[in-house]
């Protein structure tokens, strides 16, 4: 089966002058074909993109889906250790 994702469009619903309501695109994170999928959409230059009407999806392994997670938590705790926070300007002006 093909996978195919499919351009979106931003589209922002005005409530009566009560701001805007934005529909986001729905995206499936845990498919095998995310990656690429993703590459497809940067390679044609969309904006964003969507994954509803695609017929391919197929969740990635418990093991992957593990792994993905452990990853993204060690880069997170990577860029937010303190040791690793640059300064505020406005700490610095305390110095």
């Amino acid at each position: 089966m093909l996978r195919h994702p499919y351009p979106f469009y931003h589209v922002t619903l005005d409530h009566g002058g009560l701001g805007g309501l934005a529909i986001v695109p729905q995206r499936h994170f845990l498919c095998q074909h995310y990656d690429a999928c993703l590459n497809d959409a940067a390679a044609a230059d969309w904006k964003s993109w969507d994954c509803t009407r695609c017929v391919a999806y197929q969740c990635i392994s418990g093991e992957r889906q593990y792994l993905d997670m452990y990853a993204l938590l060690t880069l997170l705790g990577e860029v937010f250790h303190p040791e690793n926070r640059k300064p505020h300007r406005a700490d610095r002006r305390s110095e």
